[in-house]
């Protein structure tokens, strides 16, 4: 398998995402369109101001949730792909199966699981995902896309 080849299989899975998203924000805009809350008002009884609060939330759908699950799966999915990639390409052969790509609550624990998550890519690979600093604090981003996937 070429290059090209190990990358288009990373691409499938962000276009997947990119369609699971694009399907996400159709079933956002139609549950919020239905108006799924209620606001109600009060009177603070010392300053008499007008307070404003939410009465009520109705819940989202399982398809909601599950449409979520899907984008967050393929994202968290194509960077475990291009770890498994970057570890492929470094030892020459094809990696064991706990190969992930790493992402930690810090960047201490990043540093500690990255020796295991990812043994055998270049120093190159290594240091180009240390610039990532895929770690809370670092790229919230990344962290909060890892948190979401073990979350459900």
């Amino acid at each position: 398998m070429t290059a090209r080849e190990r990358l288009d299989l990373i691409s499938v899975k962000i276009e997947r995402a990119k369609e699971h998203f694009r399907s996400l924000e159709g079933e956002v805009t139609s549950y919020l369109k239905s108006i799924p809350y209620a606001i109600n008002t009060r009177r603070d009884p010392e300053s008499r101001r007008l307070v404003y609060f939410v009465e009520s939330i109705r819940p989202t759908s399982v398809k909601l949730t599950a449409m979520t699950g899907d984008v967050i799966h393929n994202l968290r999915s194509a960077l475990d792909h291009l770890a498994y990639q970057l570890v492929w390409v470094g030892t020459g052969k094809l990696p064991s199966t706990r190969i992930y790509f790493p992402i930690a609550d810090d960047k201490a624990k990043y540093i500690a699981q990255r020796k295991s998550q990812i043994k055998g890519a270049t120093a190159d690979a290594v240091a180009k995902l240390d610039a990532l600093e895929p770690y809370k604090g670092g790229n919230d981003a990344l962290w909060r896309l890892h948190k979401a996937r073990q979350c459900r």
